[in-house]
């Protein structure tokens, strides 16, 4: 298989697709957990930074979460807009297939 076999270029683009999805996914996980710590027990949300690393750290009970760990509002942006390119080509690259490539692979599976 070359690499203008459609075949190939679709299985990449879903790769490629599946691993942006995979990124804005986890991100919103890491969001879902800070809000969900929030909503349930704000008193023991810890957001530790070089500034709050205490000698005995946070009380084992607490939910911490790194201040290091969060994207911005362009890094976020940049993620939704790599996953709409993803999910654009990934589109095309299916509809390019002949119907019997397509009985013989996943679809898009496009959210």
């Amino acid at each position: 298989m070359t690499v203008d076999d459609p075949l190939q270029q679709y299985l990449g683009a879903k790769a490629a697709y599946d691993d942006a999805l995979a990124a804005v996914v986890a991100t919103g996980q890491r969001f879902f957990r800070l809000g969900d710590a929030l909503m349930t027990n704000p008193l023991r949300v810890v957001i530790a930074d070089d500034r709050s690393a205490g000698a005995t750290g946070p009380p084992a009970s607490a939910s911490t979460f790194s201040a290091h760990s969060w994207p911005t509002a362009d890094q976020i942006v940049e993620a939704l807009t790599e996953l709409e390119r993803a999910a654009k080509t990934v589109r095309q690259r299916f509809d390019s297939l002949s119907p019997d490539l397509k009985a013989t692979v996943p679809p898009p599976g496009i959210r």
